[in-house]
């Protein structure tokens, strides 16, 4: 993150505007109801019915005269009035989905009972986190497609192509070649999925997958819209996985036994190759990991 952009970033975290809305890039709408049933004893709200009634009355008055003569007695008159009640009703019912809102109920439960945590480097494993800064997705199922091109390949190799000196080309032809030819082998390996990195004000990176059902738009409208890196400011809310120096810790120990001997048994070799393989296609080294819950950006006045 460049200077400039921390500057940026320091701004928006200072400036102390409440949110009007959120604008929601994933939300995993699946985690959250597992989380809000446990805080009601009849579970998940997953509909809110409105009912509305409406009365409306009017009032007709009817006026009639009776006349009668009696032998012997004056003729008088008697008038009756009759007032009828006609009354309408009208039920309006209105049924909302508390899907979205289900998302700021979590976040307003999180905070009231104070287990939301801020700071990466003190949150445990299992604990809630809410950590914001620079976002960085790569979506491998669309660079894998891209590498399974190879005029697509040559064309980026030759698009790099600067050089005048037919021998500085020669080498640099020679250099891109191999380190294509290497990624191309990664990508035939690495598994179908979308991988993103935030960026944190102390230059500190947090490792992340997503699952593309609960992404809030398309996933490869984010590769032909921003490459990898996108624009603004980003909060995530998730769950710490991997807690950077306890894991680190175990994983170089994982080879030596009680009395601090090295050992070499099938699964520790298995492990030790599934290390190096994950700091190549997965978690980079010295990065903690989350499982996130919601990534959004808050929109201010």
């Amino acid at each position: 993150m460049s200077k400039q952009e921390k500057k940026s970033l320091k701004r928006g975290l200072e400036s102390g505007k409440k949110p009007i809305l959120y604008d929601f890039l994933y939300h995993d709408f699946k985690r959250i109801a597992s989380f809000l049933s446990q805080f009601d004893d009849f579970g998940h709200l997953q509909q809110v019915t409105k009912q509305d009634n409406y009365k409306t009355g009017s009032v007709s008055t009817k006026t009639g005269t009776v006349k009668a003569s009696v032998p012997g007695v004056i003729e008088g008159s008697l008038n009756k009035t009759r007032s009828p009640s006609e009354e309408e009703q009208d039920n309006l019912e209105k049924r909302y989905d508390p899907l979205w809102i289900n998302a700021l109920n979590f976040l307003t439960h999180l905070e009231n009972i104070q287990i939301l945590h801020n700071d990466i480097n003190k949150a445990r494993i299992g604990q809630f986190i809410k950590i914001r800064g620079e976002l960085e997705i790569i979506d491998f199922n669309f660079v894998k497609n891209c590498f399974a091109s190879s005029d697509l390949v040559n064309f980026i190799q030759g698009s790099n192509n600067n050089f005048s000196n037919r021998t500085e080309r020669r080498s640099k032809r020679k250099h891109e070649n191999d380190e294509f030819k290497f990624m191309q082998s990664i990508m035939s390996i690495v598994p179908y999925s979308l991988q993103g990195i935030i960026n944190l004000m102390d230059t500190s990176k947090v490792w992340f997958t997503l699952d593309p059902v609960f992404m809030g738009s398309q996933v490869s409208d984010i590769s032909l819209k921003y490459g990898s890196k996108l624009d603004g400011e980003w909060s995530i809310v998730g769950i710490m996985d991997v807690a950077l120096v306890n894991h680190e810790k175990s994983t170089n120990n994982d080879s030596i036994d009680s009395d601090g001997n090295q050992t070499e048994t099938l699964w520790s070799s298995i492990s030790s190759c599934l290390s190096v393989i994950r700091e190549i296609i997965g978690r980079p080294l010295n990065a903690p990991s989350i499982t996130p819950i919601l990534i959004y950006r808050e929109i201010t006045e």
